[in-house]
């Protein structure tokens, strides 16, 4: 653990040293959790992100993006456009207020 810290460099774990230590918790005493890492891209859901850094910068902390919610955010941003094309009230955009 902190292998990058330790020695100051990047790539100490290997892309499948990183998706073995994501998949399997047999240190902690549990043989069977985890997920098979064939399908690790499929069970991932965005309560299992918490931190999330683009080019040394962090967009993402303790779950929560440095914008809000974004949700919100890309609702609020495309119903304009929708609305414009009379979309809003066909099902594609839900109205929360």
């Amino acid at each position: 653990m902190h292998e990058r810290l330790a020695s100051g460099q990047r790539g100490r774990l290997s892309p499948a040293d990183l998706l073995e230590a994501a998949t399997r918790h047999t240190s902690i005493g549990w043989s069977d959790a985890g997920a098979d890492p064939a399908q690790i891209l499929l069970v991932a859901s965005a309560g299992d992100v918490d931190t999330v850094v683009v080019s040394g910068r962090t967009v993402v902390s303790e779950g929560q993006h440095v914008l809000g919610d974004v949700a919100t955010l890309l609702r609020d941003a495309i119903r304009p456009l929708l609305d414009d094309q009379g979309l809003t009230h066909h099902g594609l955009l839900m109205h929360n207020d």
